[in-house]
């Protein structure tokens, strides 16, 4: 296979949703393009790595070829708006904004850099709110730091003391310093989610108990320090069907509510929780957080919704984005394949398609028809011989 063919296997996986196996192609594509010196191929085969990195969640990947794209070809929008998701992903929010307004500067037309650098804006704006900090003393084991040794000028003082028969002075507890570590948290009629952003933490360093009312966390944050922190809860949960788990850039809570009921506050009193079906009081897509200021999601949600709508289907926009980057093999391949098979079948191998006429294949329990085959009668296959 040339570089080519890999770069457009791993557009196909791409198309089947299949994340892993485009990184994979992708990657011997960009070896191979390396080796070959395709420079103007190479951004644009690091720009698509970089968006099946994504969708793996792997913003770390993303970032870096992503900025590799832009080494090669400072103009590629789409590698600016890849720069952008990832770092957004990365809660770095200020260099995420940088990159969205370098693609809108490139590409003004393209919405989605206007909808990310509003959503940058937006958590830039609420990042001075109030964070979570520590608040009790860690015990000894997982999640707790231990105090520097004695010096020994105090070993010394105290030793002097204990045979002058004075009591050695109090020991003094160790107490981590207040933590900026931000959270926020969603709900549903049967979970809340309450996500810690602490970045790097382990699951071996992490002690989390749930009760009725309460969560509390233990965990070592990325710098050492320890982190500690209880919150007390508006409503019941279920501790044996709640959990947690450790990622890259946060730790995540699932809580299993008790009753299927809105909670206006995370930490709140009684009177705050109403029905879900309660609309002249309850607002389910509030999204509350840690922040003090208070985002409007429902009108950006609608802003985000209006905009996808006049942009289209982003599947369909994927589709051209790879049609307008390929070779006239790639393109002769999806188009033959998507006519004869009345838009079931969309092929980027130009080797399969050109071996004959592409059947149709509908979804499973649907009849392929087509108004064609109805009014002019259906078309005639080629033979194997043509």
């Amino acid at each position: 296979m040339s570089w080519t063919d890999k770069v457009n296997a791993g557009h196909a996986a791409m198309v089947e949703e299949d994340y892993e196996t485009a990184v994979a192609m992708y990657s011997e594509g960009i070896d191979a393009a390396r080796d070959g010196g395709e420079s103007e191929a190479l951004a644009a085969a690091l720009s698509s790595r970089a968006a099946a990195s994504l969708k793996l969640d792997d913003a770390m990947e993303a970032l870096q070829d992503a900025n590799d794209a832009l080494a090669i070809d400072p103009t590629m929008h789409m590698a600016y708006m890849r720069k952008g998701l990832a770092l957004f992903a990365l809660d770095e929010f200020a260099s995420a904004l940088a990159a969205f307004q370098a693609g809108a500067e490139i590409k003004p037309n393209h919405k989605p850099f206007k909808t990310w650098i509003r959503k940058c804006k937006a958590e830039l704006a609420s990042e001075g709110g109030k964070p979570a900090v520590a608040t009790s003393t860690p015990a000894a084991g997982a999640g707790s730091t231990s105090a520097p040794p004695p010096s020994s000028e105090a070993v010394a003082t105290t030793a002097a003391g204990a045979a002058a028969g004075q009591a050695p002075p109090a020991e003094q507890p160790f107490v981590p310093a207040p933590s900026s570590v931000r959270f926020d948290w969603y709900q549903s009629e049967e979970y809340v989610m309450l996500s810690l952003y602490a970045k790097a933490t382990s699951k071996a360093e992490t002690e989390v108990n749930f009760s009725e009312r309460k969560v509390h966390v233990k965990t070592t944050l990325k710098d050492g320090s320890a982190y500690d922190h209880t919150w007390h809860l508006t409503d019941a949960i279920d501790p044996e069907a709640s959990s947690f788990v450790n990622t890259r850039m946060k730790i995540e809570f699932k809580l299993k509510k008790k009753h299927p009921l809105n909670w206006g506050e995370l930490e709140g009193e009684a009177t705050t929780l109403r029905p879900f079906d309660d609309a002249s009081t309850v607002n389910k897509h509030a999204y509350p957080s840690s922040s003090k200021k208070h985002i409007n999601w429902d009108a950006l949600e609608h802003e985000v919704g209006k905009e996808k709508d006049e942009e289209g289907d982003p599947l369909n926009k994927l589709f051209q984005e790879i049609y307008a980057n390929a070779d006239e093999d790639t393109r002769r391949a999806m188009k033959k394949s998507f006519v004869e098979s009345g838009g079931t079948v969309l092929t980027t191998q130009w080797a399969d398609a050109s071996k004959g006429y592409v059947e149709g294949t509908p979804p499973e329990g649907m009849v392929k028809r087509s108004w064609v085959d109805e009014e002019l009668g259906k078309p005639t296959k080629p033979s194997d011989s043509s």
